[in-house]
């Protein structure tokens, strides 16, 4: 699963729009405009979703995927991101300029 299409599954606006308070962009838009902000944003990392996580969902994420439910939720998220490969998302990054929705899904299929 892609970075994009996990945030959209799994996080709601208002959890974007949290995570999102802490970078210089603007947080308007449908959620999908936010998202593509977000991920193409130089200063992202994948670890910063768990800022509006609690441990309990990261172990549901992990369960989900049969890993283990133990350890902190920083060790727990790691397993999940290798899990996923949510990283990847990094390789996609061409420009700090916004990007059409079709160059997304073209590079997140790339990158799957």
């Amino acid at each position: 699963m892609d970075l994009q299409k996990f945030i959209d599954n799994y996080l709601n606006k208002e959890d974007i729009k949290e995570l999102t308070s802490e970078f210089d962009f603007k947080q308007t838009g449908s959620k999908k405009e936010i998202i593509e902000r977000l991920i193409f944003d130089p200063d992202f990392e994948p670890e910063d979703i768990t800022t509006v996580l609690y441990k309990e969902d990261v172990q549901d994420f992990c369960e989900d995927l049969d890993l283990g439910v133990s350890g902190t939720k920083g060790d727990l998220w790691d397993n999940f991101v290798d899990k996923l490969e949510l990283d990847k998302k990094k390789a996609a990054r061409v420009s700090k300029k916004p990007v059409s929705a079709k160059v997304v899904k073209v590079l997140t299929q790339l990158y799957k």
